[in-house]
């Protein structure tokens, strides 16, 4: 183990898990109360890239305090997922880790989140569902991107929120991007009986009843009731719930 306060020596890869404000603010307020940083040494590969521990790189360097690190050789890029266990990584930290190293599925949902402006966690659920499996295989770089998500699908759901907003407010509305909102709708235009025509009369004349709702639930009743009112093509998308 060495230590140093040449800071400058040590260098950060772009597909490592984004710096987090507020945590680099703990960890830099930890050490301030008590510093232990030579219990925990960064750990750097060969090229002197961080592979754990750019939070306690950056909170020592503005502490200027000395920085202790391990050179292992060895490490790949793999190892690096494994080691950053301080702070879960999340669903966008492994996009950004997996489209840096070229990863063409996680490129293909990289883009499909930006061209319908959607946050990742909602194209992920979109595109894969939220199932313990899937979100195992996607951290582990196994992810496939599913083609099943339609444009036209997207198209309809955009029109009902464009539609809400305008009449009920930006703010109120601010549900309509959550993931649990997605889903209901697209449960709602998938089912067999979904008429659009007619849902999207009924959400002019129903328009008081779209708001926040707690689960997908609860989301579907709201949709399910609307797209039903005075209409023979019933759907029943409740009882499909899993939240």
């Amino acid at each position: 183990m060495e230590k140093t306060t040449n800071y400058e020596m040590f260098k950060f890869r772009e597909d490592n898990r984004q710096i987090d404000t507020g945590h680099l603010r703990r960890i830099t307020e930890s050490i301030k109360a008590r510093n232990l940083l030579h219990m925990r040494p960064i750990i750097v590969n060969a090229q002197m890239e961080v592979i754990d521990g750019q939070n306690r790189l950056l909170a020592a360097k503005s502490l200027g305090v000395e920085i202790y690190y391990k050179i292992e050789a060895s490490l790949g890029i793999m190892d690096m997922l494994a080691m950053n266990c301080s702070k879960a990584w999340g669903l966008q930290d492994y996009v950004n880790f997996f489209v840096q190293n070229g990863y063409q599925e996680y490129i293909k949902l990289k883009d499909f989140a930006k061209k319908n402006n959607l946050d990742i966690r909602t194209a992920f659920a979109l595109t894969t569902g939220n199932g313990k499996n899937n979100y195992k295989d996607f951290k582990s770089g196994k992810f496939v991107f599913n083609n099943d998500v339609y444009g036209s699908e997207i198209d309809i759901i955009w029109r009902v929120i464009d539609y809400i907003k305008r009449i009920n407010g930006a703010i109120p509305s601010t549900y309509l991007k959550t993931t649990k909102f997605w889903n209901a709708m697209i449960k709602l235009i998938r089912s067999a009986a979904f008429d659009e025509r007619k849902f999207m009369d009924n959400l002019v004349r129903l328009i008081d009843k779209c708001s926040v709702k707690a689960t997908s639930e609860g989301y579907c009743k709201m949709l399910q009731e609307i797209h039903n009112w005075k209409n023979s093509n019933r759907v029943n998308i409740i009882e499909e719930v899993a939240d």
